[in-house]
């Protein structure tokens, strides 16, 4: 059984990378509860057009393994849904999957799937661990973390519903502009058991990848009942790039007894630098974006970086097969480019992002989701804003075109882009710039009689 719910993302006009987390909770005195929370990426999927509105059609499957003297079948099973793009918003495909798991160890595989782009897939394996608790002493469940908590809420239907409460997953982890609070729900067990003190204290922290507390939060709660739910909220729009751990642990201060239970999750806030960092030791690549990401997402930032890499580079980039590997070739890939190394800013990457933000959304169209894949969006990043343009919307007997000036790229450059299907997706037709597509003929190109052939 599954649902879905829309949320903004971060990643919404990533290239398609469905994200997958996953969360067990206290059942009964022979299995744990399981939730497996996912997320389709609905704006770099296919949409297929329905009495006149788009339609995106996905598949997940699911399957599980149990670990015994060798991997046995345990459970099996897969999805199709078919949503409408517009009742989605700008938003993921988000929902859960809910199953009842008997102690014991197993491999579970997730894969997603645009049904409408079979090169659109991805898939996860993780082990899983099921395992009882000690009945006798307090315990946490996993941590899930969510994009939203809606407390007291009356949509006792929604499959996200539990203990009151709404809590919607964020399968991606990834937080910052867009969703500036990071919410947590865990839950608390066998309080009233093994009692040395009256309360127990309930402390939330959220460190960088120094160790560093950029957050702490403690509270004490009564032992009174056996069990109870945590939540919590952390405004991250202060807190600089990077990957940190939420930990949530809860302990008795008279016998220092203490339970653990920690996530990491991706803070993405480019404009805002931790200036205590020293680029100086192998460990840097572990205080970057890049040491959370997984092998598409990396993939989707070299897409959009490789606009200024050279044929040596793509091909070096192309000939790596490790995550580890992907991870520190674009963390020297920057790193090679940043103007001022004694900095702990890199100008070049903060300059080139801001111009990634500004170009993936302003020249994106109905045929190019992502603007960054543009003609358009690609010179905007590589060279910057232009000093002038020059716009023909409606000229007589030629197509839609712009001309972008550079007056201080190699003495003045242009650059020239038609519509030629009126669609809003302007191609790159003409530049003086070298190495870049030049055509003498340019003019004539863009006469309305000759668009049949140019435009295909």
């Amino acid at each position: 059984m599954f649902f879905f719910v829309a949320f903004s993302s971060l990643w919404a006009q990533s290239e398609f990378a469905p994200a997958f987390d996953y969360a067990l909770f206290n059942y009964d005195d022979t299995s744990k509860y399981l939730e497996i929370y996912y997320s389709f990426p609905v704006n770099s999927m296919t949409s297929e057009l329905i009495e006149g509105e788009d339609f995106v059609k996905g598949l997940l499957v699911l399957e599980m393994k149990k670990q015994e003297k060798e991997l046995v079948p345990y459970y099996s099973d897969s999805w199709e849904f078919e949503r409408n793009k517009k009742e989605l918003s700008e938003g993921n495909l988000t929902g859960l999957i809910s199953l009842q798991v008997p102690f014991g160890r197993y491999v579970v595989n997730l894969s997603g799937k645009d049904i409408l782009a079979d090169i659109n897939s991805d898939s996860k394996e993780f082990e899983l661990v099921a395992q009882k608790s000690d009945d006798a002493v307090f315990s946490i469940s996993d941590l899930e973390i969510a994009s939203d908590i809606i407390q007291f809420t009356e949509n006792t239907e929604s499959i996200f519903y539990k203990n009151r409460m709404e809590v919607i997953p964020n399968p991606g982890m990834v937080f910052g502009e867009g969703l500036p609070v990071l919410y947590f729900y865990c839950e608390l067990y066998n309080l009233d058991k093994s009692k040395d003190s009256e309360k127990l204290r309930v402390d939330h922290q959220l460190r960088n990848t120094r160790n560093e507390i950029s957050y702490s939060k403690s509270k004490y709660i009564s032992r009174k009942s056996s069990s109870r739910v945590e939540i919590g909220a952390i405004n991250i729009m202060d807190l600089p790039a990077g990957a940190y751990t939420i930990n949530v642990s809860l302990t008795d201060t008279v016998s220092n007894k203490s339970a653990y239970s920690f996530r990491k999750i991706f803070v993405y806030n480019p404009e805002k630098i931790d200036t205590t960092l020293a680029i100086s030791t192998e460990n840097d690549l572990l205080a970057t974006e890049f040491s959370l990401m997984d092998n598409e997402e990396l993939k989707f930032v070299f897409s959009y970086s490789k606009y200024l890499a050279t044929q040596n580079e793509i091909d070096a980039w192309e000939a790596i097969l490790t995550v580890d590997g992907k991870r520190n070739y674009l963390y020297e890939f920057w790193k090679r480019r940043d103007p001022n190394p004694s900095t702990p800013e890199n100008e070049a990457r903060a300059e080139y992002l801001k111009r990634y933000k500004f170009a993936n959304t302003e020249y994106s169209n109905i045929v190019i989701k992502n603007g960054y894949k543009t003609d358009m969006g690609r010179v905007y990043m590589i060279y910057g804003k232009p000093d002038d343009i020059s716009r023909y919307p409606n000229e007589s007997e030629r197509v839609p075109y712009e001309i972008w000036r550079y007056n201080s790229l190699e003495s003045g450059v242009i650059f020239v882009f038609a519509d030629f299907n009126s669609l809003g997706n302007y191609r790159q037709i003409h530049s003086n710039k070298r190495g870049e597509i030049s055509n003498r003929f340019w003019q004539q190109q863009i006469n309305i009689e000759g668009t049949d052939y140019f435009s295909r």
